[in-house]
């Protein structure tokens, strides 16, 4: 028995309907997002698990507190937390040395540095310092660092020193002295966050 034109057509219409509402509720397979990357700093190397990705820093200018945001920088065998703006990152080799440098944008002359001395001791890293930043007279010695100042220039240098089987990793923190104040205190605040992995 025949059936008519009308009622073949609704049949095949339905069939394509019920087709087309299978295929959408396919859902296609998601791809992995990418973590996203947070003031286009590198993301970790080694990374420190147990510590928060976020934190807030407080420190003392003149006396009064003063809290800012700060975002966990992994590199390659230590982390240590930087504000969330405000500073600038370079890393370079510099003579076959691993160099982090973050600069403060509103003054140049505040630097926060990290530089991995591959198979040098403690004493070998603080000769090297000494060596390296002759422009300072090292009058102090606090615990593991150096403390120096740059009586030409009126800057200080501090320098923390962090030793490993492998070598040692030195924390280096730069300012004029009309800033010891404020971004002195701000600088052993983010200093005071170095943990080393390695």
């Amino acid at each position: 028995m025949m059936r008519s034109p009308n009622r073949l057509t609704a049949i095949v219409m339905a069939l394509l309907a019920s087709l087309s509402l299978t295929a959408c509720g396919e859902k296609p397979q998601q791809q992995p997002e990418n973590p996203p990357v947070q003031m286009a700093r590198p993301m970790p190397q080694t990374a420190t698990q147990t510590r928060e990705q976020n934190t807030t820093l407080t420190y003392f200018p003149e006396g009064e507190e003063t809290s800012v945001e700060g975002l966990l920088y992994s590199g390659d065998g230590y982390s240590l937390y930087i504000p969330s703006e405000g500073w600038n990152l370079a890393s370079e080799q510099d003579d076959g040395l691993s160099v982090q440098t973050w600069e403060n944008q509103l003054n140049q002359d505040v630097e926060l540095q990290v530089v991995y001395l591959s198979g040098r001791d403690l004493k070998a890293a603080r000769f090297w310092v000494q060596a390296e930043e002759d422009d300072y007279q090292f009058d102090q010695e606090q615990g593991h660092g150096l403390s120096g100042k740059d009586t030409l220039d009126h800057k200080f240098l501090n320098v923390r020193f962090f030793e490993t089987e492998q070598g040692s990793y030195l924390l280096m923190e730069r300012y004029p002295e009309e800033a010891a104040e404020g971004f002195g205190t701000l600088l052993s605040v983010l200093a005071d966050t170095m943990e080393v992995t390695a």
